[in-house]
């Protein structure tokens, strides 16, 4: 495809034609076509209705497992290669003859804008940009025969990065790893690894040691016990009963599904401690497990689902309900884990 149709998203009637078709089909009919037309996606993705992606080919596109892109969202790229986990919001546009370069776990929020020209877009393991944002890899308006300036550069957010919303990355910026950048801010330089920066233009505040909050076994105890309190909340679910003692929380709760209600159990532990929730008489089957470290040799293979928050792994998703928890860790707490089936 020329270039010209990239940079000024103008398709022409048949790929218009295609990308509307496209939109209109569900995940499960749209992910199939893609990989049919050569497309490489891989298990559990979805692309919302009203979404689509063209690049040169379809060989061009790639997905990793588990990635989601949400409704009505275009991108129209040369080249488009998007991670594991990785997840794209409602109503963003992408499109430039660049290339989209998306790690796993990466997001993008809702409203964001990317355009990449000729340039390309990169982000790094765990970067996000947050909704409202805007991506350009070019700067140019007035003639540049007489003698006006004209910018073009590859746009970066390394491993870590964050950027909330309603941001601007110019042209040529990298934001640095494990960095974070002030909502609102307009970054027109580097920022370098391991910072706060924020303002117009964005300047360096203060380096992330001064912000990060350190994590030992008791704490991160207490946060994921914070969590798993959130759970039955967030999904509606009636709380039965509540047991707690040292390295161990237990909660028992009601779901219901069509007419029937289902019994279910939702512990947090420390890894030493796993082995106590003999003591309660659940049925592994019935079990969600958040640990806060790797799970005992051969305990997970008899749980519905285990969640390792310390190292961020996981266990089978396939089914919908346990699906549903991984998302809600993600969505809802920004924790996204590898799912080792």
């Amino acid at each position: 495809m020329k270039r010209s149709n990239f940079e000024s998203v103008e398709l022409g009637v048949g790929r218009s034609l295609l990308a509307l078709i496209l939109a209109v089909l569900p995940s499960v009919i749209k992910v199939p076509l893609y990989k049919l037309a050569g497309a490489n996606i891989g298990k559990g993705v979805s692309i919302g209705f009203g979404s689509f992606i063209l690049a040169s080919s379809f060989s061009k596109i790639s997905i990793g497992n588990y990635s989601q892109i949400r409704q009505f969202t275009f991108i129209i790229c040369s080249d488009v290669s998007i991670g594991n986990y990785t997840e794209i919001a409602m109503f963003v546009w992408i499109w430039g003859a660049g290339r989209l370069e998306i790690s796993n776990k990466c997001y993008i929020g809702p409203r964001c804008i990317i355009n990449l020209r000729r340039n390309n877009f990169k982000m790094g393991e765990y970067a996000g940009l947050g909704p409202g944002s805007i991506v350009y890899t070019h700067g140019q308006w007035l003639p540049y025969t007489q003698g006006w300036p004209r910018t073009y550069g590859d746009v970066i957010l390394e491993d870590y990065a964050w950027v909330p919303a309603k941001v601007f990355l110019s042209p040529g910026v990298k934001v640095g790893t494990k960095s974070i950048v002030g909502s609102g801010a307009v970054v027109t330089r580097d920022i370098p690894p391991h910072c706060f920066a924020a303002g117009v233009p964005a300047k360096v505040i203060q380096p992330m040691d001064k912000i990060m909050n350190h994590v030992d076994q008791d704490e991160l105890f207490k946060r994921t016990v914070e969590i798993a309190e959130d759970l039955p909340d967030f999904f509606g679910f009636s709380v039965l009963s509540k047991h707690l003692r040292e390295g161990l929380r237990v909660i028992q709760f009601e779901r219901r599904k069509f007419w029937r209600k289902h019994t279910w159990h939702l512990a947090v532990s420390k890894p030493e401690y796993i082995h106590d929730l003999a003591e309660y008489a659940v049925d592994p089957k019935k079990l969600i497990l958040f640990s806060t470290g790797p799970i005992p040799e051969g305990f997970d293979e008899h749980l519905f689902v285990w969640f390792d928050l310390k190292n961020l792994k996981c266990g089978d998703v396939s089914d919908s309900f346990a699906f549903e928890i991984w998302n809600f860790l993600r969505r809802t707490w920004c924790v996204t884990c590898d799912v080792t089936d």
